[in-house]
């Protein structure tokens, strides 16, 4: 999962923000393992302040992963939450295809002095207003998989550090369903990790051989998927450097 989600590919050209990618992602693992104390918070404390040292947009990605764990609790105090989830996301896929909610919300979030920098990306233009139904199916198999999750799942006395997991993929199928194309993608950089090494988990919530197959099926085809976009498409070129940005300043009025 850790290749077919791109992950190499974008330690190769977007390297300075996946050295922030992967020092998250080990605080994350670090604060969720066991009860905190002083020495982990301290360190958990460095590690993402030097995360933020090389890719600011880290704080994009601590919100993602604060969202993530408040999701988490909410599913293991009531499982069946992720049915919900599942139908709003179909609603939600649906709206942002068909509208510019995504472009409007991304411009609102990042007019704050943080993100100032990156207000460049906010102008329309036809690369960042172009939609893409291979994103719009991917969110779908992943509410779908979230449905299945809540019917058939058993998600009593779980880790939290699965629903962690599970939640994390479903908060990275709300964002890049968003239809910002590689700005979404960029962001949700930061929640790849987590879905990449969290896939068996995720399968693990049910006890159904022929469901959990199911599962662990579409999950696969949400790598498949990502990787044949990545490939075919490289994200208008190759993320997000030579197609992104060339394609903005060679488009500007």
């Amino acid at each position: 999962m850790i290749y077919l989600l791109g992950i190499p590919l974008s330690m190769m050209n977007i390297s300075r923000q996946m050295i922030s990618v992967g020092l998250l992602c080990l605080a994350t693992l670090i604060a969720v393992d066991k009860i905190p104390n002083t020495l982990k918070i301290c360190l958990i404390g460095i590690i993402t302040m030097t995360a933020y040292y090389f890719h600011n947009t880290v704080i994009v990605g601590v919100v993602l992963i604060i969202i993530s764990g408040i999701l988490a609790v909410g599913i293991s105090k009531k499982g069946k939450l992720l049915i919900g989830i599942g139908l709003v996301g179909y609603l939600w896929s649906a709206l942002l295809y068909l509208t510019n909610l995504g472009f409007d919300l991304m411009s609102f979030f990042s007019s704050n002095a943080v993100l100032s920098k990156y207000m460049y990306a906010t102008e329309k233009t036809d690369f960042i207003l172009t939609k893409s139904i291979f994103v719009s199916l991917f969110a779908i198999v992943v509410f779908t998989v979230c449905i299945i999750i809540g019917v058939w799942g058993e998600l009593k006395n779980q880790s939290f550090i699965t629903l962690f997991f599970l939640a994390a993929l479903v908060v990275y199928a709300f964002l890049i369903s968003s239809q910002v194309l590689w700005i979404t993608e960029r962001c949700g950089s930061y929640l790849l990790p987590f879905i990449a090494i969290g896939s068996i988990n995720i399968a693990s919530l049910l006890h159904s051989k022929l469901i959990k197959s199911v599962v662990l099926l579409g999950i696969v085809t949400l790598g498949v998927m990502s990787f044949t976009r990545t490939i075919s498409n490289n994200y208008g070129e190759i993320i997000p450097y030579e197609g992104g940005i060339t394609y903005y300043l060679n488009n500007r009025n």
